[in-house]
């Protein structure tokens, strides 16, 4: 752990909230974000991206990578504030 925190850089996503609010479309902003545990991230040249595990409706576990444009921090309301 002390291994990692050195690596990432202190403005990361890495080094940020595990608890999050997935939108379900980056075109669709507006739709109900979902929950999600952010389980890794990793960094494409500009770009962040996490792997995000949720459960649907029915209790099925789906873990996919998301672009970190797409996730908020979890709080008390579903917009991230």
């Amino acid at each position: 752990m002390a291994d990692r925190a050195r690596r990432e850089p202190e403005h990361s996503p890495a080094r940020r909230v595990r608890h999050v609010w997935i939108r379900p479309s980056a075109t669709y902003g507006d739709l109900t974000p979902w929950p999600g545990v952010i389980v890794q991230w990793k960094h494409n040249g500009a770009e962040w991206a996490a792997l995000v595990a949720t459960v649907a409706f029915d209790g099925t576990l789906t873990v996919q990578w998301v672009e970190s444009a797409r996730i908020r921090p979890a709080t008390s309301s579903t917009d991230g504030t």
